[in-house]
């Protein structure tokens, strides 16, 4: 042990720690690498971001300096001093990029969704650089999906994870739009579904389904993702030979297809609801109220107005509805 040092935390404190070792001859000061950009963009189009290093080695404010025996007129750093970082690899979505003199990166195109987005560098002759909590959390926005709207971190959540892509309503569009208020077919549910869960996608397999339509060659939809659902008992058909494609799913079956999905991936993951829990659609249907009341009890109908606008079970459920229940579904999962 180099050496050890006793301070007092306080509210708002936050520990920063990490394990020398490798090449001896890294320096022992230590820069925090920090992402500096907007929260959200448009989706589609560009963004810069900045990376700054916070010097360990400081108070990051002159109050804080006596607490940690340094001197306030020369051992502080505020963050508006934080120097840029040249040559740092900035992660996004999957994507690396590489700061410039000014510690600048752009990205031409924002993927649509959440993502992660944080900043490494290897040590240099003067500075050993810490990966901490710096990172920035960037929201490539849906062109018709605002801050505001109920569902908006489920959207862009589905998004950033791949499971929806929008799309766009003119050739000219750079945003994607998503749709919020538009139905889903039940198709397009089990493709999102099978998404969401990371099922094996199987090229050609079969289904006892006959109203798929015909296969294009190379494409899954709609028949590779509703044999992976259907070979999982998450999907059924509506009759022995009839899937209902292009059928707008109601919210009854949405919440059972996903009880059943939770059920297949981790039994252990829902609760079974008391006798006193009363759900607020009641008893509706002897096919998909005790799944909807499982559902509820358990969290996965939460952020839906269920005495409002989602009040009626047999009602289509929206694409903005949809993913709130599928990020519900991931978050439980976890």
């Amino acid at each position: 042990m180099v050496g050890l040092l006793d301070w007092e935390l306080q509210d708002g404190d936050r520990i920063l720690f990490f394990e020398a070792g490798g090449d001896p001859t890294a320096p022992w000061v230590d820069k925090e690498l920090i992402v500096l950009g907007p929260q959200a963009v448009a989706a589609g189009g560009p963004v810069t971001l900045t990376v700054v290093g916070d010097d360990l080695g400081k108070a990051n404010s002159a109050a804080d300096a006596p607490r940690f025996d340094l001197d306030p007129a020369t051992d502080v750093e505020l963050p508006a001093d934080f120097e840029p970082v040249e040559g740092a690899t900035v992660h996004v979505n999957g994507a690396t990029y590489v700061t410039d003199a000014q510690g600048q990166v752009t990205i031409a195109v924002v993927p649509v969704g959440i993502h992660a987005v944080w900043a490494e560098k290897a040590y240099d002759e003067n500075w050993q650089y810490i990966s901490g909590p710096g990172g920035l959390t960037l929201i490539g926005e849906f062109a018709d999906v605002s801050a505001d709207h109920p569902h908006y971190g489920a959207i862009h959540a589905i998004a950033g994870a791949g499971i929806v892509e929008g799309y766009k309503t003119d050739a000219g569009d750079v945003t994607p739009s998503f749709g919020p208020a538009d139905n889903l077919f039940r198709a397009q549910f089990a493709k999102m579904i099978s998404l969401a869960l990371s099922l094996e996608i199987v090229a050609g397999a079969d289904t006892p389904f006959t109203d798929l339509g015909e296969r294009e060659t190379g494409n899954p939809y709609p028949h590779d993702f509703v044999a992976a659902a259907f070979s999982r008992g998450i999907v059924k058909g509506l009759t022995t030979n009839t899937f209902g494609t292009y059928d707008k799913v109601t919210r009854a079956q949405v919440v059972t297809m996903v009880v059943r999905a939770a059920q297949m991936i981790t039994p252990a993951a829902l609760s079974e609801a008391p006798e006193t829990f009363s759900a607020t659609w009641g008893t509706f249907s002897t096919d998909h109220q005790d799944n909807a009341r499982i559902a509820e009890y358990n969290g996965l109908l939460t952020g839906l107005d269920l005495q409002g606008t989602a009040a009626d079970p047999w009602e289509p459920m929206t694409r903005a509805e949809t993913a709130q229940v599928i990020a519900n579904l991931l978050e439980l999962l976890k």
